[in-house]
């Protein structure tokens, strides 16, 4: 695997919180109007796993600011994504 500044990393770790918060938010507003009980089961499980991935990035994300790891031109940006609901 090649390897990738600090930059580059902690960019990947905004934009997947970004991506996983969209794909969560569309996921459960497509579970409304789904009334056959396997299918919306299985978007509430995909749903799921989401939250825990969304979870895990943004846990990432915060001790990376907490390390001191986040460059000043992403700060903002990381602050904003790390934000806990």
């Amino acid at each position: 695997m090649e390897k990738i500044s600090q930059r580059e990393a902690v960019a990947w770790v905004i934009e997947e919180v970004r991506q996983n918060e969209k794909t969560f938010h569309t996921v459960l507003h497509n579970t409304n109007g789904v009334h056959n009980p396997g299918a919306r089961g299985s978007m509430i499980c995909q749903a799921a796993e989401l939250a825990g991935m969304i979870a895990a990035y943004k846990d990432t994300l915060q001790r990376l600011l907490l390390a001191g790891m986040v460059p000043a031109d992403l700060m903002d940006d990381a602050r904003e994504a790390a934000k806990k609901k």
